[in-house]
Order: C-alpha cells, then sequence, then structure tokens
C-alpha cells in the first residue's frame, strides 16, 4: 500500500476544510499501518490529485481520493481512484460526496488486501460498491425528511430538515493491466495513450448531453448551455440507482484522467490531451498544468481530478537519464 497518495487525498481533503474527511482518512491512514498493509514494495503507478475551490464557489463540494499498492496474494498492481461532485448546498453536496467515497474504500479496500483478490469478479464488486454508495446517501435523505438531525458537518452546524443530498461518481478500480470504470452523472473518465490520443470512457448523464446526441446543439455550445449545469442522474436520488460501468485493457503507457466538470467544462479535451501527452512527464507536473488550464478558464466551479500513469518506472527512469 503507497501511503504518499493517501496522504495526497488526507492533505488535499484538509485543506479544502473538508475536516470530516480528512479525519476519516487520517484514521485509515492508521488502521492500516497498524495492520501492517503498507509495504515497502513500490507500486508501478504514478498518480497525483488535485482538488481546488475555484474563484467563485465558498466551498468545495469535490471530493477526490487516490489509493494504490501491491496486492498481497500476487503482486500484481491494484488502485482505486474515485471523484465526485456533490450537490445540495455546501454542507449537503460536500456530506454527500465524502459519504459516497467513504462508503466505497470501506467496501472495496478490505476485499483487494483480503489475499484472494483471484476469487473477485472486481466489475460486480466496484458496481456493489457504488450501489452502497447510493443506499448510504438516499438513507441520510430519508432521515432529513423525517426530521432526523444528520451527522454533524465539517462547520459544526446541525442539518435538520428536508435539504437533498446528492453526488455525481466516477469510480476506477485498476487490477494488473485491466480498469474497472463506473460512473454516475457528469464526472468523467478519460483515457490517454500515445497511439490512439485521448477518448472518454464515460457517458455524461445530463440535459446538455441528451442535446447533443440528438444533434439539437453542438459540442461547443454545449459548454455554454443555460442548462450544463443540470444532470440527470446522482446517488442519493432514488434506490437503485443506474450505474454504467466499462472494462478498459490498459497498455503499459497509458494515462487515466478522472475529473468533476470543474476540469472539463473549463477546459477542452484537446487542451487536455497536449498535457497528457508530455512524454516522460509525473503525474504531479501534469497535475499543475490541468489545474493552471481550469484557473486560465475561469475556475467558475470547484476544480477536482485524479490523474493516473500506468508506468510511473518510466517516468523515474527518464528524470534520472536511464533511457
Amino acid at each position: 500500500m503507497n501511503l504518499d497518495i493517501l496522504i495526497q487525498s488526507t492533505y488535499a481533503a484538509f485543506s479544502n476544510n473538508q475536516l470530516q474527511q480528512s479525519m476519516f482518512l487520517i484514521d485509515y491512514t492508521r488502521k492500516l499501518v497498524d495492520a501492517h498493509h503498507c509495504s515497502s514494495s513500490v507500486s508501478s503507478l504514478d498518480a497525483a490529485i488535485c482538488l481546488e475551490q475555484g474563484f467563485v464557489r465558498k466551498e468545495n463540494e469535490d471530493c477526490v481520493l487516490a489509493l494504490h499498492g501491491l496486492l498481497p496474494e500476487t503482486g500484481k498492481v491494484f488502485g482505486l481512484f474515485l471523484i465526485c461532485d456533490g450537490m445540495g448546498g455546501h454542507a449537503h453536496g460536500q456530506q454527500a460526496a465524502c459519504l459516497a467515497i467513504q462508503t466505497i474504500i470501506k467496501y472495496i479496500f478490505p476485499l483487494l488486501l483480503s489475499g484472494r483478490a483471484s476469487s473477485h469478479d472486481w466489475h460486480s464488486v466496484l458496481t456493489h460498491g457504488v450501489e452502497q454508495a447510493n443506499r448510504a446517501i438516499y438513507q441520510r435523505n430519508l432521515q432529513a425528511l423525517q426530521g432526523i438531525p444528520l451527522p454533524t458537518p465539517d462547520n459544526g452546524a446541525q442539518v435538520v430538515g428536508t435539504g437533498f443530498m446528492g453526488t455525481t461518481l466516477t469510480a476506477a478500480l485498476l487490477v494488473d493491466t485491466t480498469a474497472y470504470v463506473a460512473n454516475v452523472g457528469d464526472s468523467r473518465a478519460y483515457l490517454y495513450t500515445p497511439q490512439r490520443g485521448l477518448t472518454r470512457i464515460t457517458r455524461d448523464h445530463s440535459i446538455v448531453a441528451a442535446l447533443l446526441a440528438q444533434n439539437v446543439i453542438t459540442e461547443e455550445e454545449a459548454y455554454h448551455h443555460h442548462q450544463r449545469n443540470q444532470i440527470t442522474r446522482c446517488l442519493g436520488h432514488a434506490v437503485p440507482v443506474d450505474i454504467d460501468s466499462f472494462i478498459v485493457d490498459l497498455p503499459r503507457n497509458a494515462i487515466l484522467l478522472l475529473c468533476s466538470d470543474g476540469l472539463w467544462e473549463m477546459t477542452r479535451d484537446q487542451r487536455i490531451a497536449a498535457i497528457l501527452q508530455l512524454y516522460g512527464a509525473s503525474a504531479e507536473q501534469m497535475t499543475r498544468q490541468l489545474l493552471r488550464l481550469a484557473m486560465e478558464g475561469g475556475a467558475l466551479d470547484n476544480i477536482g481530478f485524479v490523474v493516473v500513469q500506468l508506468d510511473g518506472q518510466l517516468v523515474n527512469d527518464l528524470r534520472h537519464g536511464r533511457v
């Protein structure tokens, strides 16, 4: 288990005033250390995260997480990468996004470290984890409708009443050279390879995506449409939830990008591709460049994303002149 990327996730949550999430991650890290799930072996994955408030929003309702390491049973690489964009007001949206991530971690991560990885159907595992996250948020919404106080949010205020909470989710579970991807809403997963360039794995569940599919609007018009922020699917609205899922075979030189609309809407796919194609750049360097693009685009929304390079060893070799 690579602690560096987990510490990155913890720091990002803390610096964005997501205190409940950061305390959860600190406690989870402590449990991993106590259980000796931290190995000195180095994963070949190179991952970095970004979580920024942007110029307009008062709070950050995006939530990101990255975990990766080696499976104890086989020594093969694994990774769990999540991006959520919460909705329902500052406290509610942030709670929903963080609750989704915490629920998925608690379900999937023990299975990765169980020593029985080869016996699991990882596609079903990821889908079931998303279903559990949806059920957890939906239950919170039922409690709010009944006037039952919800757990205290980060700002210390008690949440009571009929406020709806929900979140988008895009998740990628990597096991060896296969990515299992699930999404609900308009947060996205992209795959970049030098051979095929940038391709989008997920499909947006939004009004503008439906209009675009019907050729009512152009792709450029979708970025400025007055209904561009209205999604048609999210976690927490109903049980069961309709989940899109994908299985992607990953070449050695693949790069995965998971992001909220705060990145892709403030940039464009071709500009994202230009960053990801930087030969020899680390995931951290790509993250800084992508954040710069989003800031230059106005940073009108929260910005959350994860960059994952499969062959991190190649990056290290290039940096040290071994290639």
